[in-house]
């Protein structure tokens, strides 16, 4: 019922291929962060996460977090235009 912040493991090669689906159900901020640049996301390859924090935007936010070996690869999972903020 309130803002939360999701915080992913640090990137490993055994963590290659697990993924996190991550689905905000209420109109609160939510963020997925990693360790300091593990993350890679649109238009940056070294985020450290991602926020979705924009008033009317937040209710329905999606996102998918893979491991590849190296580092998270963060994609948006939207069905409408939603704002993300990549934080670094």
């Amino acid at each position: 019922t309130g803002a939360i912040v999701f915080t992913l493991p640090a990137v490993s090669t055994a963590r290659s291929g697990m993924f996190y689906d991550f689905f905000n159900a209420v109109n609160q901020n939510m963020t997925v962060n990693t360790t300091a640049n593990e993350a890679i996301t649109f238009n940056d390859v070294d985020a450290d996460g991602v926020a979705f924090s924009t008033t009317s935007e937040k209710a329905g936010a999606c996102v998918r977090a893979v491991c590849d070996g190296t580092s998270w690869l963060i994609m948006v999972m939207a069905e409408e235009t939603q704002t993300m903020t990549v934080t670094t």
